[in-house]
């Protein structure tokens, strides 16, 4: 029985060395004598393919993937599990936030449940808990799936739960989603993250990939549009007929251009925010059809 330990590199380089040590111990602890170690280096700017690098050339267990640039997390890990060849992936983020120890855990979890996955769940978010919660409910309510909350990169996940995940072959979407989207039986374990490195996402990023949940995962934005525009014709219908009816009668009197300023403004508005949200579509479309690879290796090293 095979295992593979698949994680990814980015400003990595004070991480790689411990990262190791801790792997290969748990996984000697946990009598994984067949393993392999693939560390995915993301473009990272540091020293982190250097460090990998020189590692790897004296140890057969471990595989480096040198990607061309920077593709972002999501397609490194896709690439990572793309090579693993071992009747299970433990996946985890290098920086030791997630911890190498906590295989053991999942594989006592996976055994009992006879589950295809286990994976950690925050039991305590850090400062951005209303936002965590709006996340995985937007996520829950758009993809028509039960998303789980606070969940980290770290899981441990059957051969065959990995291959449904690779059958997803969109070039834009979020990795979270896909985790749901594959289905199969997972469960979660409370885990404590420790605060080891300065998070790589910035706003911009988590506003970028609130918006790949909207577009990319799911078609409810365009069905609330069409019944949003359904419902503003159908009061506008009436409203005209009301005055119509109301001028005839001399019931009430027409007049005010404030009224129909501020009208024409909300109804402006309304109408480029739902080009904004169509404009996203055709964006994420366009990605699609370019069929470009999610990543491209520039190079795979081990020991020869």
């Amino acid at each position: 029985m095979k295992i593979s330990v698949v994680t990814t590199l980015y400003y990595s380089e004070k991480f790689i060395k411990e990262f190791i040590l801790r792997t290969k111990k748990t996984l000697n602890t946990c009598n994984f004598n067949d393993y392999e170690i693939i560390l995915v280096n993301d473009g990272s700017p540091d020293n982190s393919l250097r460090v990998a690098s020189e590692i790897c050339q004296n140890d057969s267990s471990i595989k480096v993937i040198n990607l061309s640039r920077n593709f972002g997390h999501y397609k490194a890990i896709l690439t990572g599990l793309e090579h693993s060849n071992g009747d299970f992936v433990f996946l985890l983020d290098v920086d030791l936030e997630d911890q190498p120890e906590w295989l053991g855990l999942f594989y006592s979890e996976l055994d009992r449940k006879k589950s295809d996955v286990v994976y950690g769940a925050q039991n305590l978010r850090r400062n951005d808990k209303f936002f965590g919660n709006l996340y995985y409910k937007l996520a829950s309510f758009m993809l028509d799936l039960d998303h789980p909350k606070n969940i980290t990169t770290a899981r441990l996940m059957t051969k065959r739960y990995v291959k449904a995940v690779l059958m997803h072959k969109e070039k834009h979407f979020v990795i979270s989603g896909l985790w749901v989207l594959a289905g199969f039986s997972q469960y979660p374990i409370e885990v404590n993250r420790k605060k080891n490195s300065k998070s790589t996402y910035s706003l911009s990023m988590k506003i970028r990939i609130v918006l790949d949940i909207l577009t990319s995962m799911s078609s409810k934005p365009l069905n609330m549009i069409f019944w949003f525009g359904l419902i503003v014709t159908l009061m506008s219908f009436l409203l005209v007929l009301w005055l119509i009816i109301g001028k005839l009668l001399n019931i009430i009197q027409v007049s005010g251009w404030t009224s129909i300023i501020v009208t024409n403004l909300l109804i402006g508005g309304i109408v480029i925010f739902m080009q904004g949200i169509l404009a996203l579509y055709i964006a994420s479309i366009h990605k699609e059809v370019k069929n470009r690879p999610n990543t491209i290796i520039k190079e795979i090293i081990k020991k020869k």
